[in-house]
């Protein structure tokens, strides 16, 4: 099933979304009246953790009580937010998603640092009015030059989307928020669902030419090391493709790659041949330019659409990178990926573009990048500043699996 990050948006089956959260509440209680079949979930710590009997989230009986009230002296009406349940059942059933849960947030939070601090360095975080909308970084055109059916607002989708970043300029999330929202059939995380992430990385000439691949590198390590510990159910595949296509292990430390053309319809062929039926299957790709082969990627494309596989297409572009234009006979200069590799080209032979012809060239880039994207039934972003690729990728992922849990 093709799911869209905007317009058009098809929800997955529940089946996906594992089984109904338990019927209970969240309530606050006092220290001296913990009630017995409840499970605690915040407001009691010593030295900013959690007692050691109650790390584990268990369903307060009798014994445990009086342990902790033998234990920990706190005052008497210190309040304890507590879930409560109408059956002993409900109560430990819920115990044991609270443990996932809390696994969860833990493993998260390198990812939502790493997060917070880049929001800060690129100045996302300065609009602090509820209607805050994650990610917001089409609002910088410094980051983002352009979108296609990208992060668009549905008003029909019920509420905030589930997201393991926050749901505001906020990255915190705590475990109570978590219950809350579990209990009320609104969460705050995205359901980990099982997910095979492909990433494919251009590695062509143009992007090593222009000291891209790093940034595309960073990304691929970045997911493979922080995604899978706060989903556990998603699987990162990653692919480096040039006239050639390699799947490699990350971390990625070397190419095994010539850097070469730019061809895309492998990378399609790959991942409808080896995409699991038994998951969700989403691939990425980072290139800084249409592909040479654009008539076969366009079929390859069609193919993916209707093996039910989502695409996402990251383009890396700079107007300069079409600014200068280089006049010369068929054959005059070695090209390498439509790159002129040499670099004692006669300043007579450059030509400049001015406005008008620039965006003209421009508009045909994109033009053909985004009819990709489009057969595809799929989602394209067009980045600017690529020290960013990593924040926004990563947003990008968690508003698809937020998706994924609406």
């Amino acid at each position: 099933m093709s799911h869209q990050f905007g317009r058009n948006i098809s929800y997955w089956s529940p089946q996906f979304l594992g089984s109904e959260a338990p019927q209970g509440n969240l309530r606050h209680v006092s220290w001296a009246s913990l009630p017995l079949g409840v499970v605690v979930v915040d407001g009691v710590s010593i030295n900013r953790t959690f007692p050691e009997e109650l790390r584990d989230f268990p369903v307060v009986d009798a014994p445990l009580r009086r342990r902790l009230f033998e234990r920990y002296h706190f005052r008497s009406d210190h309040p304890v937010t507590v879930a409560t349940f109408h059956s002993l059942e409900a109560a430990h059933r819920l115990a044991e998603e609270i443990r996932s849960l809390d696994r969860r947030l833990r493993a998260g939070e390198p990812l939502r640092n790493d997060v917070t601090v880049e929001r800060r360095f690129w100045s996302l975080n300065e609009k602090k009015e509820a209607g805050y909308e994650s990610p917001r970084l089409t609002e910088s055109t410094r980051l983002v030059k352009d979108v296609y059916n990208s992060f668009t607002v549905n008003t029909a989708l019920p509420g905030p989307i589930p997201s393991l970043l926050g749901t505001g300029p906020s990255t915190d999330i705590s475990l109570a928020q978590v219950v809350s929202g579990l209990l009320s059939g609104r969460p705050l995380l995205p359901k980990d669902v099982p997910l095979a992430l492909h990433v494919a990385l251009d590695v062509s000439f143009s992007m090593k030419d222009r000291d891209r691949i790093r940034h595309g590198i960073a990304v691929v390590n970045r997911l493979a090391a922080q995604i899978p510990a706060v989903m556990p159910g998603t699987q990162v595949r990653a692919y480096l493709f040039s006239d050639e296509l390699c799947e490699v292990n990350a971390p990625v430390e070397r190419i095994p790659v010539r850097s070469e053309g730019t061809k895309q319809a492998p990378v399609f062929h790959r991942v409808i041949r080896v995409a699991d039926a038994t998951k969700h299957n989403m691939l990425i790709v980072i290139s800084d330019g249409e592909p040479q082969d654009l008539p076969e990627t366009l079929r390859a494309a069609e193919k993916l659409k209707a093996a039910k596989l989502d695409y996402l297409q990251i383009l890396l572009h700079t107007d300069d990178d079409l600014r200068h234009q280089i006049v010369g006979a068929l054959g005059e200069f070695e090209v390498k990926d439509d790159t002129v590799t040499a670099s004692d080209v006669p300043a007579d032979r450059i030509i400049t573009l001015d406005s008008d012809a620039l965006k003209n060239v421009v508009d045909a880039r994109f033009d053909n990048f985004t009819r990709i994207a489009e057969t595809a039934g799929g989602n394209q972003v067009v980045m600017i500043e690529f020290s960013a690729l990593g924040l926004v990728t990563v947003e990008l992922y968690d508003r698809y699996v937020g998706l994924l849990s609406v």
